[in-house]
């Protein structure tokens, strides 16, 4: 019997809550509502035009609505507050206002719903009646309940003031319209923070918290920029906050460091977001800060700075759409597109906000700047931006299409990965005990260049012209990679391949590989890798083919890439790529090292870098951010740079090749003149020279001051690697670098040719570092020995070297490394 009551006593409450869950919910489905740039605009302008003339002294008409105007709200509102739909209808006898929103299986068939009818009553416009699914709401119940939420939200007076005008509702000619019937005595910051939250996109406010203590953070501000005068770095000023921020918070610091971002958001974005704060800071306090970029854009900061504020201020939802919105806007006519781009900077800030408590302090005071802007932006440069509304719907089938939410949740997802809220974010190596054959040692050295343009695109000179140069200039080999792009009308695939053939034939012993200089998707060919293609595979067909489908410059997915890389491998067995000028017009150095890991995720075809990258005659046309390190790609040449990083997490990946992309005298030297890939091989035939750049078996050099390099390790047991060989060996085991060097009597200039510096780089799981060497020399002979020793779980070597002529220019050489990995 006990038992028997205890199951009634549980079931009534399971009947209780299906009784009300059906209560709420009817059965359908949601109607789907699509917005427009226009429908942002209109309501935008409707809303900030009705303030001002609610706020303006004098009897008018604040709002005048029609059925236009109608439709475009209820699109905002449910792009705003997504996942409820609303829809409406506005007749003569008032306004029809409902939601719903759909359930998750197994309540597919019925959705959440309400509705209310709002018209005009005796005692003025009123909401006559409301539903909650099938519940009947008293209308006069939710006056009560408006009339408490005003005075709630804004306090009196203004709350009266509001509910009278929203009284004075009339429905005419299918119009509805609300009219002051005297000057409204708004308080002056009611009316500043209502009309600015209007004019930034807010639209709500924070309530009546404490003050925000910002007056020691203003301070600190000042001083940076007192300090820092040339900084412009948003990260730089983030992190310093956040230090700030945890000396004086304690265990507090979450409250502290949201103070600290405030301070920075105000100062270096925008000053009416004092209003937010509810402080006693006076504007003359708020220091002047220069312009802060944020990877390297000012833009992007603006983005970072506004949506953290409006996450403070709102809600996260809220601050996600009226970014969505924005960039809605901004697709319409006339506007800058639609922006990826921005909408990771606006999730950036958001998801800053909702993580500060999983923080981790230690990267805050250990990371350099760069780095620290990697740990809290995600990477974007493949994203799309600068689309336009049609582009938007076509592409990706509007702001709410699958391609746009698969952008989306890919910046989801890059957020989520951010090292700055995740204390074991180390990327984690993965170096293996190599099953890779290793090379026989080299029998001799061939002098390559591997990047050079025709009159096929936009060079200057014929293939037969280059070819012929190549040789004059003790070129080996040479490589035509001429742009293949489908605005390049000059080329075409069967003549540009017979040109090549021809050379090969009127040149020979001069070997001259095909390949193209591809504009990688979906950058908008700002980033371009060299496709190396074996004589045994040039198929002019298969090359047309490639052009048309991942070489057009109107690719959009990330994912684009890949499948063409997949693409390659199956119809070009044994094509090589090399990733060009890779920093050339990078905002951050970490797009280098996102693009080399996410392009060799599924394929090896990237092999390295071009470390030594042309047009040396005109500065390497590193015209943006970052600029050549005495000629070469700082991702090679900064000591813990990209190039670095990537071997230190395992990737088999060479820098160690120079090229003169050749297009015009003006820019650039002939073909092996200046600069020069030295491929140690076995024979000169195709098959080793393709090996050698595939195991990279290369060093690269400039300036034409090197004649011959031996770059070596030696075991204990005999052993002798070379550029790009691994070995597993026991812990601890000791090794020998060795280095055998010739140089020619003058550089390509002329100038006396002699050694200034000769240096090893060793990269441990733990660090990265230079070693100076010290040779001995005999005329134009230099050699060096240096004991080493295998202290972690492996080692990488590599080694540079450089000359400096009497005018002070630098000429460097770079090998590619040897990897010692400690066996298991």
């Amino acid at each position: 019997m006990v038992l028997k009551r205890l199951g009634y006593w549980l079931l009534l409450p399971l009947l209780l809550v299906a009784l009300l869950f059906y209560s709420l919910t009817i059965k359908g489905s949601v109607q789907p509502r699509k917005i427009s740039s226009q429908d942002v605009r209109e309501s935008h302008q409707l809303l900030k035009s009705s303030w001002q003339r609610l706020v303006a002294d004098d009897q008018t008409q604040v709002l005048a609505l029609d059925e236009k105007h109608l439709d475009a709200l209820l699109n905002v509102a449910t792009q705003s507050l997504r996942p409820i739909t609303f829809h409406g209808s506005l007749t003569d006898f008032g306004l029809v206002i409902h939601g719903a929103r759909s359930l998750p299986a197994p309540f597919s068939e019925r959705i959440f719903y309400f509705s209310c009818v709002l018209a005009e009553q005796p005692a003025g416009f009123a909401i006559e009646s409301c539903k909650l699914g099938k519940l009947p709401l008293s209308g006069r119940l939710m006056m009560q309940l408006m009339r408490f939420s005003l005075w709630a939200f804004i306090q009196a007076p203004e709350d009266k003031l509001i509910y009278e005008l929203f009284q004075s509702g009339r429905v005419q000619q299918q119009t509805l319209s609300f009219h002051k019937q005297q000057a409204m005595r708004i308080r002056p910051e009611l009316a500043a923070v209502v009309s600015g939250g209007i004019n930034l996109g807010v639209g709500t406010l924070q309530g009546r918290g404490a003050p925000l203590p910002l007056e020691p953070y203003f301070e600190v501000l000042t001083e940076l920029a007192k300090a820092h005068p040339e900084q412009r770095q948003l990260a730089f000023y983030l992190q310093q906050m956040l230090r700030e921020a945890m000396h004086r918070g304690g265990d507090s610091f979450e409250r502290e460091a949201s103070t600290a971002l405030w301070a920075l958001a105000i100062s270096a974005a925008d000053r009416r977001f004092l209003r937010f704060t509810n402080g006693t800071v006076s504007a003359e306090q708020i220091p002047e800060l220069p312009p802060l970029l944020l990877s390297g854009r000012r833009d992007l900061a603006l983005h970072f700075l506004y949506s953290a504020v409006i996450k403070m201020v709102g809600n996260q939802q809220l601050a996600i759409q009226i970014g969505a919105l924005k960039e809605l806007s901004d697709a319409g006519s006339g506007g800058s597109g639609f922006s990826f781009v921005d909408m990771a900077a606006n999730k950036a800030g958001i998801w800053m906000v909702q993580q500060l408590g999983n923080i981790d302090r230690k990267q805050v005071f250990t990371l350099d700047t760069d780095d620290f802007e990697a740990a809290f932006m995600p990477i974007w440069h493949d994203l799309p931006e600068g689309l336009s509304e049609r582009q938007l719907n076509q592409a990706l089938g509007g702001p709410d299409g699958p391609g746009a939410q698969a952008l989306l949740t890919r910046i989801e997802e890059r957020l989520a990965a951010l090292s700055l809220y995740r204390a074991d974010a180390k990327p984690v190596a993965r170096f293996t005990n190599s099953d890779i054959e290793r090379l026989p040692p080299p029998k001799l050295t061939l002098i390559a260049d591997l990047h050079l343009h025709s009159r096929f695109s936009d060079g200057s000179r014929d293939i037969d012209w280059l070819a012929q140069q190549g040789r004059q200039f003790g070129c080996d080999v040479i490589a035509l990679t001429d742009h293949t792009d489908l605005s390049n009308k000059r080329f075409n695939e069967q003549a540009y391949l017979d040109a090549i053939r021809s050379a090969r034939q009127k040149y020979a012993p001069l070997r001259v590989l095909s390949g193209l200089e591809w504009n990688i998707p979906p950058l908008g060919g700002r980033e371009h890798v060299s496709v190396l293609l074996p004589q045994l595979t040039e198929n002019a067909e298969l090359l047309k083919i490639f052009r048309q489908r991942y070489d057009n410059e109107r690719n959009l997915s990330g994912e684009d890439a890949l499948q063409a890389m997949a693409w390659l491998e199956q119809n070009f067995p044994g094509v090589l790529l090399f990733y060009n000028h890779p920093s050339r017009k990078d905002f951050s150095a970490k797009e280098n090292l996102w693009d080399v890991k996410l392009w060799r995720q599924q394929q090896q075809l990237l092999v390295g870098f071009e470390g030594g990258p042309g047009h040396q005659r005109a500065g390497a046309s590193y015209n943006w951010l970052y600029r050549t390190v005495h000629g070469w790609d700082p991702a090679v040449a900064v000591v813990g740079g990209q190039w670095d990083r990537l071997l230190q997490q395992g990737e088999r990946f060479w820098g160690a090749s120079s090229n003169s992309d050749y297009h015009t005298e003006k820019l650039d030297y002939r073909p092996c003149q200046f600069s020069r890939t030295h491929l140690l091989v076995s024979d000169n035939s195709e098959q080793s020279i393709f090996q050698a750049l595939r195991q990279g078996r290369f060093y690269g050099s400039q300036g034409n001051f090197i004649r011959e390099l031996d770059f070596r390790l030696q075991l204990p047991d005999a052993q002798t690697l070379y550029s790009g060989d691994d070995a597993s060996v026991a812990a601890r085991q000791a090794y020998q670098v060795k280095i055998d060097l010739s140089l020619h009597e003058r550089d390509f200039s002329g100038h006396p040719a002699w050694l200034d510096k000769l240096e090893l780089i060793l990269i441990t799981p733990d660090a990265i570092r230079t070693v100076p060497l010290y040779p001995e020399r005999s005329g134009q002979q230099y050699q060096v020995s240096w004991q080493g020793q295998l202290d972690g779980d492996f080692v990488v070597v590599r080694a540079r070297g450089a000359m400096q002529t009497a005018e002070g220019q630098w000429h460097y050489f770079y090998t590619n490394p040897i990897r010692l990995l400690r066996s298991r």
